[in-house]
């Protein structure tokens, strides 16, 4: 029965709802992995807004984080042109593994917790409202069936890339670092702990007074500067929740605002347009304008805006003439990046050519 519940649940998922690598040589196969953690805490003032926009929903505070978790994983996906505004993710999440309907779970001894995958579907219009009450309900479904392993419930290999972990108890409420534990015949100097798991990205929710979010990764696919603009945006999002619950889940903003500063500072400038405009068209008013000033930087190649025109125009000559390409013709173009290319560009557009641009690494 848990077996059909979990192939009905993961039923057309491709997969995996991935946080991308910041990292230029990073590679999605790598098997090398350095453990690294970064730690953050929203402050008083969010950990009560959390709380409380919980209560108001009704819903448990993992349920809200979790909601809140996968709004920001969308945002990292490449949208659905068949679907527009609508997500479709998942990700291994970690339960106790001691279902309230197992009498005595709680006073059993032993290791019971289990990662299984938990699908969110939702649409941009959606109100946080219906999704967080629709995932807590989803939430609860899976518990009954959470005792099978995840290498039993995935459908296919590299179905989900990261866990993501609500402790159900607060850190710092047993012995601390520096404390004396005279009964105990020692004293504590450090209290520190490491953890890896298969996936490159691991989340950890954690209650308390300030509730806080840990990030155990593999520096090798993710750096801390990206660690820490996760936990920003996490934190503008639940702000974003907090101010304005009803609004819907794509209006919610995820930049910070020291982000959308530096957007509006090279966004600025207004750009006067009257009726349709072509490419060339535009080329050839900044050439009027500015003939001398540097049009394209390839390496050591600079071309003015003159020089693009000039050289533009011979090749365009050069179709006509020498390939007897007329208006509308298709026009293959295999080039590297590189000055010829824009130029080649322009002269197809030139004759009235259609640009088939063919990438040179496909076969």
């Amino acid at each position: 029965a848990s077996r059909q519940f979990w192939r009905a649940r993961l039923d057309g998922f491709t997969g995996p709802s991935s946080i991308p690598s910041s990292l230029v040589n990073s590679s999605p196969r790598t098997t090398e992995y350095v453990a690294k953690i970064s730690e953050f805490a929203f402050d008083e003032v969010a950990s009560r807004g959390l709380s409380k926009l919980a209560l108001d929903l009704n819903v448990t505070v993992s349920t809200l984080l979790q909601a809140l978790w996968a709004i920001l994983l969308c945002r990292y996906q490449s949208a659905d042109s068949a679907a527009p505004g609508c997500h479709d993710l998942a990700y291994a999440l970690v339960v106790s593994g001691r279902p309230v309907a197992l009498p005595c779970s709680e006073s059993m001894v032993g290791l019971f917790a289990n990662a299984v995958p938990l699908r969110v579907r939702f649409h941009d219009d959606d109100a946080l409202s219906s999704f967080v009450a629709g995932l807590q309900g989803e939430i609860i479904a899976l518990q009954e069936h959470s005792y099978l392993p995840l290498a039993d419930v995935q459908t296919a290999p590299g179905m989900l890339d990261h866990l993501v972990v609500f402790e159900n108890y607060p850190r710092g409420s047993g012995a601390t670092a520096g404390e004396s534990v005279a009964d105990w015949g020692f004293d504590i100097e450090l209290v520190a702990s490491v953890e890896q798991s298969a996936y490159d990205l691991n989340v950890v929710f954690v209650p308390g007074d300030r509730f806080s979010v840990s990030f155990y990764f593999n520096a090798v696919c993710y750096s801390p500067v990206q660690i820490e603009r996760l936990f920003r945006q996490l934190e503008e999002l639940l702000s974003a929740a907090i101010e304005q619950p009803n609004k819907p889940i794509g209006a919610l903003r995820l930049l910070p605002e020291a982000e959308l500063a530096l957007l509006r500072q090279f966004t600025s400038s207004a750009v006067e347009r009257r009726g349709p405009r072509t490419i060339q068209a535009v080329v050839k008013q900044w050439m009027d304008e500015t003939p001398q000033a540097v049009a394209i930087i390839d390496g050591p190649t600079q071309l003015t805006y003159k020089e693009l025109d000039e050289r533009a125009a011979a090749a365009a000559e050069l179709l006509c003439s020498g390939y007897r390409l007329r208006c509308a013709a298709r026009v293959a173009l295999v080039l590297e990046r590189g000055a010829e290319l824009p130029l080649l560009w322009l002269a197809i557009l030139r004759i009235g050519g259609v640009l088939v641009p063919i990438d040179p690494a496909l076969p």
